[in-house]
């Protein structure tokens, strides 16, 4: 049923210089640096909203200059986002976020969050917080979230085109695996169809 509720779901929204951003709520007003990342679900989880609305790439240009990436996993999300806006080098920046002196997971790398104590990121390690860098990475390789295309290699940054990148059986929507290799003369794509059923893609292939 969710074909049915989706164009009912409430995506508050105002004005922020002259651009419509997402707010925190009904009748919130947008402030400079300010804005979450998750208020951006609604174009990669939920799919509410396209990626080539004018919406997202306004409130991502706010939110990116917030605050939100000091919740660990946020990084990932805005990570999604900017590869959804085919942003190699914005959605590079965001993974390599996760990787923060001064803390520490006993191997200098923190993918957890602190909760409410010091201790409590020992306690309980989140493995890539939240599964979000994981996320940003498969989404600047691939995007597999629409039923009716695929994107390949949507945000790879000029330095991975230089020195070449590979990735095998990853899943898109409607349990297809793809696998990619990009180098500089040469693009490879393989599609799997791993379901019970025939099934039709455009698939698209983003080059440099």
């Amino acid at each position: 049923g969710w074909e049915e509720m989706a164009n009912k779901v409430l995506l508050p929204t105002a004005d922020y210089k002259g651009s419509k951003v997402l707010t925190v709520g009904p009748g919130a007003a947008p402030a400079e640096n300010s804005g979450d990342a998750t208020w951006l679900i609604p174009l990669w989880w939920y799919q509410v909203i396209a990626s080539d609305d004018p919406l997202v790439r306004a409130s991502y240009a706010l939110f990116r200059t917030s605050q939100t990436g000091n919740y660990v996993f946020n990084n990932g999300w805005m990570g999604v986002i900017a590869a959804k806006l085919h942003e190699g080098d914005e959605a590079r920046r965001w993974a390599r976020r996760f990787l923060q002196p001064g803390v520490t997971l006993f191997d200098d790398t923190c993918f957890g969050e602190i909760v409410s104590g010091f201790e409590d990121f020992k306690k309980t390690p989140e493995v890539a917080a939240h599964g979000s860098l994981i996320c940003n990475i498969t989404q600047m390789l691939l995007d597999p979230d629409d039923e009716n295309s695929i994107t390949v290699f949507p945000a790879i940054p000029p330095e991975w085109e230089q020195q070449g990148v590979a990735f095998k059986n990853l899943a898109a929507r409607g349990s297809v695996l793809v696998s990619g290799e990009f180098k500089l003369r040469q693009v490879r794509v393989t599609l799997e169809n791993r379901s019970d059923r025939n099934c039709t893609r455009n698939l698209r292939v983003r080059l440099p």
